[in-house]
C-alpha cells in the first residue's frame, strides 16, 4: 500500500516537472535569431506609418490639379487642354511633346520659352484635325452602313468613303492652312529671338565680322 502510493506521489511529480518546463519554454522561447536592432526597427515601423498615409490626392479635383502640376507650362497651355468630359485631352503626352521641342530647340527666358510653347500648340492642334478627320470617315462609314443595312468590310470599303466631304473638309482645309502658318511665324521668331540672343553673347565676334 505504502509503495503504490509512493509510485502514484512521484507520477505526479514527475508530470508537474514536465508540466513547468513545458510551461516556461512557452513563456521563454529558444532564440535562434539575432535580436533585430532598435534602429532597424524604429525605420520599419516608420515605413509602415508612411504607408498607411495618404500617398496622394483621393478626389477627380484633386487629380486634375495634380496632373495640371506634374508639368512646367505657361499661360497658353492652361487654357489650350480639354480637361473635363468624354473630350479630355490626356495633359501627359502634350507634357511629353512640349518637353521634346524643349530639348530640341533649347529655348533661353520666358519669351523664347513661350515660342516653343506656341510651336508644341500646333503640333497639338494638327493632331486634334487628325482626330477630327478620322471621326467623319468613321460617320461616313457608319452612316453607310446604316443605310445599307449591312456592315462594310476593309475588303469592301469604297475609296470614296476614306476622305471627308464638305462642309467638313473645308473645316480641316482651314485649320491646317491657319496651324502651318502660326508655325512658320513662330519658328520665324524664334530663330530670331535665338539670333539676338546670340549677338548679345558674343558681340565682339559680330565686330570682327564686320571689320573685315
Amino acid at each position: 500500500m505504502n509503495n503504490a502510493k509512493e509510485n502514484c506521489i512521484d507520477d505526479r511529480g514527475e508530470s508537474h516537472d514536465r508540466k513547468t518546463q513545458a510551461e516556461q519554454s512557452t513563456i521563454n522561447p529558444p532564440r535562434d535569431t539575432a535580436p533585430v536592432p532598435a534602429t532597424s526597427a524604429r525605420k520599419a515601423a516608420a515605413n509602415r506609418a508612411n504607408a498607411q498615409s495618404s500617398t496622394g490626392p483621393k478626389t477627380a479635383e484633386g487629380k486634375r490639379r495634380s496632373r495640371r502640376n506634374a508639368i512646367r507650362h505657361g499661360i497658353l497651355v492652361s487654357a489650350l487642354l480639354v480637361r473635363n468630359g468624354a473630350a479630355e485631352e490626356e495633359e501627359a503626352e502634350f507634357g511629353r511633346l512640349l518637353r521634346d521641342l524643349r530639348r530640341e530647340l533649347a529655348p533661353v527666358g520666358a519669351y523664347e520659352d513661350l515660342l516653343v510653347e506656341k510651336i508644341a500648340i500646333v503640333f497639338w492642334r494638327d493632331r486634334r484635325i487628325l482626330l477630327f478627320e478620322a471621326g467623319c470617315i468613321e460617320a461616313r462609314v457608319a452612316s453607310r452602313e446604316f443605310l445599307s443595312g449591312r456592315p462594310i468590310s476593309k475588303a469592301t470599303m469604297p475609296e470614296y468613303l476614306r476622305l471627308p466631304m464638305p462642309p467638313q473638309s473645308d473645316v480641316i482645309l482651314r485649320y491646317q492652312a491657319a496651324n502651318r502658318r502660326e508655325l512658320e511665324a513662330a519658328l520665324r521668331q524664334l530663330e530670331q529671338a535665338q539670333a539676338a540672343r546670340a549677338e548679345r553673347q558674343n558681340p565682339t565676334r559680330e565686330q570682327g565680322t564686320n571689320n573685315q
